[in-house]
């Protein structure tokens, strides 16, 4: 996937909120697979 930077910039506090959701996802995902076992 390749991103046309001067079409899609983000700002470093974006992008920080953008990998804290992205950690928390997968986090959310993880337990809920290990619940389902």
């Amino acid at each position: 996937m390749v991103l046309n930077l001067d079409h899609y910039h983000l700002n470093s506090q974006e992008l920080k909120i953008g990998k804290i959701i992205m950690k928390l996802t997968v986090l959310l995902i993880y337990k809920l697979q290990n619940q389902a076992l």
